[in-house]
């Protein structure tokens, strides 16, 4: 009995969770269920690509202090997106307004003042979410959204780099100018004298 509880312990700490997102230039592309912190752009905006061959529903929610506590399907503090998908297809998605790109994806942006818009808490620059169920034949991207897990670009770094060359430049050019007075001023000097003195 100790032995398969250890056990259990011990293989719950190993395996990893499955990966809800793969983070791609445009975003965290949804790749899986359950609750993830995004730091994606305000409005929340997802992106859908071959939506008109999605399969199934996409149900998401997101923390919100003012969701009211009527969804089964969410936590208490989150606010319910849900689509079937036939709305979803029909680009009617409670809460969000949709613009379709010239590339035929569709983008639903969260349309803040709507009854179903509700505002979403951002805490500390992230977004909460609880994906609950996501279409296949289709990708879903959270817009906006990098990978905290990687390091920032530091944009002074390449002005140091360039600052630091340039001073390296600039110092060599010093000394190769006060080589070249030295040498007129002294050794040309001596050996002027030297063939003065000789003449």
């Amino acid at each position: 009995m100790i032995n398969r509880i250890l056990l259990t312990i011990f293989f719950s700490c190993v395996i990893a969770d499955e990966p809800i997102v793969e983070y791609t230039e445009n975003g965290a592309l949804l790749i899986g269920t359950g609750s993830i912190k995004l730091n994606n752009n305000d409005p929340m905006t997802f992106e859908i690509e071959n939506l008109k061959q999605c399969e199934g529903d996409f149900v998401v929610c997101y923390k919100s202090s003012v969701a009211k506590p009527n969804s089964k399907t969410c936590a208490a503090g989150y606010q319910q997106i849900d689509s079937i998908l036939g709305s979803l297809k029909k680009r009617l998605v409670s809460g969000f307004v949709d613009i379709e790109k010239k590339n035929g994806n569709v983008l639903f942006i969260l349309a803040r003042g709507s009854p179903y818009g509700l505002e979403p808490d951002i805490i500390d620059g992230f977004f909460e979410y609880q994906f609950i169920q996501l279409p296949k034949n289709c990708k879903i991207t959270v817009l906006g959204a990098t990978d905290p897990n990687l390091k920032k670009k530091d944009p002074l770094q390449t002005a140091k780099i360039i600052f630091y060359v340039l001073g390296g430049l600039a110092g060599l050019v010093l000394l190769i100018a006060l080589g070249a007075v030295i040498y007129c001023l002294c050794i040309k000097h001596k050996s002027s004298k030297a063939t003065g003195t000789k003449g």
